[in-house]
């Protein structure tokens, strides 16, 4: 009896060691199945945290576009009060250039500085109040980033936009299984070819 069980767990771990896709060594697998998992949180728990902070970086970021613009352009009003009064021919340049240019090319640009300022500021604000969940969180990031190189199908076929080479479009576990399942159907496809 003791026999046959253990050929069938060495069974079942060669056969996991054949797998030429899967990076991890049989000294990582837990003997012990009361062992502590190698991450904190699940991955429902991590995609939730990822989901949140990209809606609130997301925010926050147009919320300092838009205060950044409206403060330029409140400025430059000031700067120039009788700009919309004034007949074309009265309007002074502003170093060779039309004041409305002018008006269009900062306020943009202070919408683009405002974005990115507040939408990493919010981030960097966040790593900095949760230091734990920040470093459970770029772990989990590793690890999946290494799954989905270790998985890819990296194949002589010419690849599509749709492919979601990279799982931008994994948002749960089934995601995930579904996504390494397409790349098994590729791979065999490059095969059969």
């Amino acid at each position: 009896m003791a026999y046959r069980m253990l050929s069938t767990t060495s069974l079942r771990l060669t056969s996991y060691n054949h797998n030429p896709y899967n990076k991890r060594s049989l000294s990582s697998t837990p003997n012990n199945p009361t062992s502590k998992p190698p991450f904190a949180l699940t991955f429902k728990e991590y995609r939730s945290i990822r989901r949140r902070m990209k809606w609130r970086d997301l925010g926050m970021g147009m919320l300092g576009g838009i205060v950044s613009m409206y403060g330029f352009i409140e400025m430059f009003i000031r700067y120039q009060p009788d700009l919309f009064t004034m007949s074309q021919e009265e309007v002074k340049p502003i170093l060779g250039i039309d004041p409305l240019i002018i008006l269009g090319m900062g306020g943009i640009s202070s919408l683009l500085i405002g974005y990115l300022a507040m939408n990493h500021g919010t981030s960097a604000i966040w790593h900095l109040t949760h230091p734990e969940i920040s470093k459970e969180l770029s772990q989990r990031d590793k690890d999946l980033m290494q799954r989905i190189a270790a998985y890819r199908f990296k194949g002589t076929t010419q690849q599509s936009w749709e492919d979601d080479y990279h799982g931008e479009k994994i948002y749960t576990l089934s995601d995930y299984r579904q996504w390494i399942r397409k790349q098994q159907q590729k791979r065999k496809a490059e095969k059969d070819i």
